[in-house]
Order: C-alpha cells, then sequence, then structure tokens
C-alpha cells in the first residue's frame, strides 16, 4: 500500500491511498479505481507545489475532486481532510450506511467506522 501525501495548501495535506500501481482508493467511499487517481500524479501542479483535483467523478459516491471537496488555498491544517470526512458522512446519509460501505471505509480508508457513527449520532 502506497500512501501519498499531497499538499493542498501551505498547511493543509491530505493522504490518498494507492493499493497498487495504477489503482487507488476513493478518498471518501474508499471504492477501488483503476487508472489516474482524482489528484495526484495527474493532479500536481508544478508551478505552487500543490495537489490540484482532476475533476474526475466518482460514480459511486459522487463526489468531484477538486470540485466537491474544494477549498481555500490558504485555508488551515486539515482542511481537505475536514472537507472530506463532511462529504464522507452526506453520502453515507443518502445511502443508509449500508455494510457494504462502512467495510471499505474500514478496510480501505483504515477509518473508524464506530468513531464515525457515534460522530454522526447512529
Amino acid at each position: 500500500m502506497q500512501i501519498i501525501k499531497m499538499k493542498f495548501g501551505e498547511h493543509n495535506f491530505a493522504t490518498l491511498r494507492c493499493p497498487e500501481e495504477g489503482a487507488y482508493f476513493c478518498p471518501i467511499c474508499g471504492s477501488l479505481y483503476y487508472g489516474s487517481p482524482g489528484y495526484w500524479p495527474y493532479g500536481y501542479n508544478p508551478e505552487s507545489g500543490r495537489s490540484v483535483g482532476s475533476w474526475q467523478e466518482c460514480p459511486n459516491c459522487g463526489i468531484v475532486y477538486g470540485h466537491t471537496d474544494m477549498v481555500l488555498m490558504d485555508a488551515g491544517p486539515g482542511s481537505t481532510e475536514a472537507a472530506w470526512k463532511e462529504i464522507r458522512l452526506e453520502w453515507l446519509n443518502r445511502t443508509g450506511w449500508q455494510d457494504q460501505d462502512l467495510r471499505k471505509l474500514k478496510e480501505n480508508l483504515e477509518i473508524d467506522v464506530e468513531a464515525l457513527k457515534k460522530e454522526a449520532g447512529r
């Protein structure tokens, strides 16, 4: 498993999990996809040194990388991860917190599903 640290602002970092060459997990829903990831290396801006979204859409959760999760360039530490968490909760609420979705979050993104449920009041 390769963990890619992406820079979205001066102090705003987030990670993308890639289980093998040419594959990545959606940072919102944990679905496995092959091809260019939504951010890295496709979305790297060499002029600013920042990761940017590809505007690809995840067919499972509907996020448009770099649009749905966009935060200000000068946003504080953890802003992108916080946006991802908010989008993830909206997606889970929309789909009914399905067991297969929770399993992907736990196994592919290593998210503490029980803590997420508690935070969401479920």
